[in-house]
């Protein structure tokens, strides 16, 4: 293939793998005849029709697809299927009539549009609406700017660059904008009013900051550019002035008062409520005697050298975290006082449901963030045995940690930075709405996927309360919760404090508090909260008559599943880190981010686990609040031997996205790297070297490409299907299938309004229904009718028949099969096709069985290969079968051609 990569050559192979598709798939030669073809013209002169940007854009599929013109100013866009698009010629100093036009494009068609370009008028001047603006502390503004001819006219369609001189203080957004019909452009103006501070803390800070922004316009073909400017004044408050609207300055309250009648804080509060206290403890890891009170958490208390070059903090559990920056300093106090562990150390030799009146509820404390941010690694709520839980939540970069969230001074959220990728957080209730793209599952079980997780947190904590309630009245003493009456809870008859707990109770009401006295649960880690309080209602649940809590979720799906043994394989090694050859895949997106930028080789360290996907591993980190670009992966490389690597490289011009989801979804193992351990071993000699070799899991990506991965053993002098292209183009791409939406990333198939138009044979909405003007009868069992899984899972089955033959028949050694334990294949001492206690690891391999095993376990670690290209699963599993019994007769359909 690679000898026909140019020129003539590249269209000669085009032709073929469209003839070789429509010999192979059945139904294809419809699917392609429905395709359509949007033409572009762009009409001018020749130096003016060339090197236009045509951008087209679904409306229902989300896809993008670009052309740059050449001399004729007409390009094609092949292969679309049928929907809405927006067409956007561009190119810097033009203009086009047309700006952008919107065509339904139906399916089958062949349609045109056409678009005049003209260029831009030389900018004579540059006029903006106002040249001085004083702004207050956070408040925005705008400023129009007119781009001019030299007789004074509008010039529509001109861009205006917009800068910054200081845009810590004035923000100027868009960095560019295009001029309406009348030659304006609108730029909005944002003063940011906190300045950190460094270290040491300046003494004097500016009480008004300027700022220039910067404006220019023109320079297209020689022409001049041509400025303007806005000076800007913000009146900003003092850092101080800040500081004393905070919690930490309130000398009168709870947290610093409490302890004013006592005349001194006990050490084992000082730490927190307490500046001397709090500068004791960063210095020496505890306080020796009580502390005098009347202070609070002052400048000097964060930027003492001491406090401020802390970089690790030790939680109640005892685990210590490290590698932090200054959100140590906040961590140190923000953790609570218990954790599971000191619930599990009090309870320790309680019978689980026996009221122990020597129990006295255990209080994480208040605000707790830290903990409930550090989630299953600082272990602030109570962990249930046997479970998993989540990590630390790892946000985007910008905002991962406590000072870039919040101000440091006032406390208050950064909401300008939060609407940077949730533009519904105007204020703190927007805020609560938020929910990211991969919380896709109904935690509390109330219907509704897309409330904010502060809302479905809500919806748990109602029902774990529910159960507490319920389980204090089977035992017979009811129980109520009350937030502002200490120890919050009381029997219900007479709310005095509650002193019938059960250890079960105890961990249940623990986790409610938990939650209670974190008023960020949702954007600190509402992952971990939903998990500790599931497990408290269930645990409260298999107590009572009414049973299991039905409705709920606690785990997320697929790439955010945090306790899904794909990122929590490594928790039990020794160092609980991801082994370097599989850090690409399984440690998010360090080892993503790393194999990608750097040759293409996997980190050479162990990394750190994940918890689950995170934005930026498939996205660039910008423009999240709209439409966040994906990173570009210009190539994939299957697995193969180094020596002899199966590669293939993106298209700059149109990058295929699904190269991001190929990366990992490839398996690991293929013919070649089979080959290599095979040697010239014979075929039926049973060899002690010849090991297993696992594909791996998923290996979607492998299927689809088919021969050109080449990740299934082919065998010789046989031809196999390339690529499944689908219709072609980007319907051939992993997220025109699986739903990667924008605010719902299942990843799981799905069906669009657009598949019934070819697949009119779908049944009840579901996928697996599809079989489009299939003749084959892949599995030889008389029905051509039956769903594309079902011929399929035929030929599986067969395929195992056949290696059990041939185990027992020619090497005298019965084999079999477990889906679920490593490593899979075992010795069948009893012959009866299933793994039972005792047996142990099949050690009889012969190249032949290798092989078949092989595509075996190709076809059962690839659920989805019956669509991603039935054809070639097909042929590997018959040529495995055929190959095991000896080329007996059989009623399979092979598909044949390429």
């Amino acid at each position: 293939m690679k000898a026909l990569r140019g020129g003539n050559n590249r269209r000669l192979w085009a032709t073929a793998v469209a003839t070789a598709l429509l010999l192979v798939i059945g139904g294809v030669a419809t699917s392609l005849a429905e395709a359509s073809t949007l033409r572009v013209t762009v009409n001018g002169t020749i130096a003016q029709r060339r090197r236009v940007t045509v951008q087209v854009v679904g409306k229902d599929l989300g896809r993008t697809a670009t052309r740059v013109t050449g001399d004729t100013g007409v390009v094609s866009f092949a292969g679309l299927p049928g929907d809405t698009y927006t067409v956007t010629p561009s190119r810097y100093g033009f203009r086009f009539q047309p700006a952008a036009r919107l065509l339904a494009l139906a399916n089958g068609v062949t349609m045109a549009t056409t678009f005049v370009v003209s260029p831009l008028p030389a900018v004579g001047s540059l006029a903006v609406s106002e040249t001085a603006v004083s702004m207050a502390q956070t408040l925005s503004t705008t400023i129009v700017v007119t781009a001019l001819t030299g007789a004074g006219d509008g010039i529509a369609g001109a861009p205006v660059h917009a800068a910054s001189s200081a845009p810590y203080y004035v923000k100027v957004t868009p960095a560019v904008a295009t001029t309406d019909a009348l030659g304006r452009a609108v730029f909005t103006l944002t003063a940011f009013g906190s300045l950190a501070f460094s270290n040491p803390a300046p003494e004097v800070q500016p009480v008004v900051a300027t700022a220039t922004i910067n404006f220019a316009s023109g320079g297209w073909r020689g022409t001049t550019v041509r400025r303007a400017q806005t000076l800007v004044s913000v009146t900003r408050a003092l850092e101080g002035e800040l500081w004393v609207t905070s919690g930490h300055a309130d000398a009168n309250g709870e947290p610093f008062s409490h302890w004013d009648k006592d005349g001194a804080i006990p050490t084992s509060c000082a730490r927190c409520h307490s500046k001397p206290g709090y500068l004791e403890y960063v210095a020496t890891g505890a306080i020796a005697n009580p502390v005098p009170v009347g202070t609070v958490v002052d400048c000097l208390l964060c930027h003492d050298p001491t406090s401020f070059a802390l970089t690790q903090v030790t939680f109640p559990s005892g685990v210590t975290v490290t590698g932090l920056g200054h959100e140590s300093i906040c961590s140190t106090c923000h953790q609570g006082r218990e954790s599971s562990v000191s619930v599990d150390r009090r309870l320790a030799g309680k019978p689980e449901d026996t009221i122990d009146t020597s129990i006295s509820f255990t209080n994480i404390h208040y605000f707790a963030a830290a903990a409930t941010m550090f989630g299953g690694v600082a272990k602030g709520g109570y962990q249930y045995p046997g479970q998993v839980y989540d990590q630390r939540l790892l946000h985007v970069s910008a905002a991962n940690v406590c000072q870039e969230c919040h101000n440091p001074h006032s406390l208050a959220l950064d909401l300008q930075l939060c609407r940077t990728c949730h533009p519904a957080a105007v204020d703190y209730a927007g805020v609560k709405t938020i929910r990211m793209a991969g919380s896709t599952q109904d935690y509390d079980g109330d219907g509704n996927v897309t409330e904010g997780m502060a809302a479905e947190l809500a919806g748990v904590a109602a029902k774990l309360y529910e159960k507490i309630q319920e389980y204090g009245t089977a035992q017979g003493f009811p129980i109520v919760y009350d937030a502002a009456t200490y120890p919050y809870f009381l029997y219900a008859a007479d709310r005095t404090g509650y002193k019938s707990f059960t250890p079960r109770l105890l961990k249940a009401c623990y986790n409610y508090q938990v939650y209670q006295k974190d008023p960020g649960t949702h954007a600190h880690n509402p992952k971990y909260l939903v998990e500790i309080m599931y497990d408290s209602i269930q645990s409260l649940a298999s107590f009572l008559p009414s049973g299991p809590v039905a409705g709920l979720a606690r785990n997320d799906l697929n790439h955010f599943d945090a306790a899904s043994e794909a990122f929590r394989h490594w928790d039990n090694d020794a160092d609980g880190l991801v082994d370097a050859a599989c850090t690409r895949c399984h440690s998010g997106e360090a080892g993503f981010r790393y194999y990608i930028e750097n040759g293409f080789t996997n980190s050479p360290n162990p990394l750190p686990p994940a918890s689950r996907m995170s934005c930026e591993t498939c996205h660039t980190g910008t423009n999240f609040a709209s439409a966040p670009p994906l990173r570009l992966v210009s190539q994939v490389t299957f697995p193969s031997p180094p020596t002899d690597p199966t590669t293939i490289l993106n298209d700059p011009l149109n990058p295929d996205e699904s190269f991001i989801c190929i990366t990992c979804h490839q398996g690991r193992e293929s013919k070649k790297t089979i080959d290599v351990a095979i040697g010239t071993i014979g075929d039926d000699v049973m060899d002690p070297s010849l090991k297993f070799l696992n594909v791996h899991y998923l290996s979607a990506g492998a299927s689809l490409y088919g021969k050109q991965a080449g990740v299934g053993y082919e065998y010789p002098g046989m031809t196999y299907a390339l690529k499944f292209n689908h219709w072609g183009g980007q319907s051939a791409w992993c997220a025109y299938c699986h739903d990667i939406t924008a605010t719902r990333h299942t990843f799981l198939p799905r069906l669009t309004p657009v598949c019934a138009n070819c697949h009119t044979e779908i049944t009840g909405g579901d996928i697996e229904t599809i079989r489009l003007n299939r003749p084959y009868d892949y599995d030889g069992d008389g029905n051509t009718a039956e769903k594309l899984i079902d011929e399929i899972h035929g030929l599986r089955d067969d395929l195992y028949t056949a290696m059990r033959g041939y185990a027992r028949t020619t090497l005298g050694f019965p084999i079999a099969y477990s889906q679920t334990q490593y490593p899979y294949f075992f010795n069948d001492a009893n012959d009866n096709g299933i793994v039972d206690p005792g047996e142990t690891s099949f050690d009889h391999w012969t190249p032949r069985l290798l092989k078949g095993a092989h595509n075996f376990q190709m076809a059962f670690k690839e659920p989805g290969d019956w669509a991603h290209n039935t054809n070639y699963t097909a042929q590997i599993m018959i040529d495995s079968i055929r190959d095991l019994n000896g080329g007996a007769p059989d009623n399979y359909q092979r598909p044949v051609g390429f």
